[in-house]
Parts: structure tokens; sequence; C-alpha cells
């Protein structure tokens, strides 16, 4: 038997804390403030990477949600349309 799944076996039998889902989605809530925290503070060259990183990621989300209204607008083909 491994010993590096004790983790794992523990959780199976004992299963997790009842707040544990909670936790989760207030820890990923409260995120995008330290993500804004560096944004405002980094200076230099983490900064630079920092704010590229950052736009890289929005245009990826604007890329995303314009392809998504696209499909929406046109919706599904028909037999008699090309």
């Amino acid at each position: 038997m491994p010993q590096n799944d004790y983790i794992e076996q523990h959780i199976k039998q004992h299963g997790r804390r009842l707040d544990y889902d909670e936790k989760k989605r207030k820890k990923a809530a409260r995120e995008a403030h330290g993500i804004a925290k560096n944004a405002q503070s980094l200076k230099g060259w983490k900064g630079k990477q920092f704010a590229k990183k950052r736009y890289a990621e929005k245009v990826a989300m604007k890329k995303k949600i314009k392809a998504f209204e696209e499909s929406k607008i046109k919706g599904p083909k028909k037999n008699g349309e090309s």
C-alpha cells in the first residue's frame, strides 16, 4: 500500500468538514481582492508582466463572450441553409 495517500484515505473514511464547500466558495470570491491589490502595487518588471498576463486574460474572455453571442444570434443551422 502506498504511504502517501493517507489524506485521501482519511477523506474517504470520515468525509470532509461540513463547511468545506462554503469555505472554498468564499476563498475563491475573495481572490479578486488580492489580484486587484497586486495590480495596483506591483512595480517595474513584475508589474509589466502582471499587466500583460491580465490583458491576455481579458482578451481571451472577450473572444469567448463574442463567440457565444454570435452563436446565440445565428442559432442552429437548418437543412436548407448553408
